[in-house]
């Protein structure tokens, strides 16, 4: 069986996603407010360099994949 998207491309979740649970181990309370207020804080934290290299690796990524499975 044949996972439903390629392998390759779960690392283009890598970027946010290591950087989000990497940040979660700070987080004391799970009430609905204290989440929603960690995850505003969380993504408006972020700096316009952290989602320029995060796109930018997509692209790579993108591309990489491309060529890999361009038929010739």
């Amino acid at each position: 069986m044949h996972p439903p998207y390629p392998l390759d491309l779960v690392l283009m979740e890598y970027h946010l996603f290591c950087s989000l649970f990497n940040q979660l181990g700070g987080l004391t309370s799970g009430n609905e407010e204290n989440l929603e207020n960690w995850f505003t804080n969380y993504f408006e934290s972020r700096t316009r360099d952290f989602w320029r290299n995060g796109i930018n690796e997509l692209v790579k990524m993108w591309e990489q994949v491309v060529e890999e499975t361009e038929i010739t």
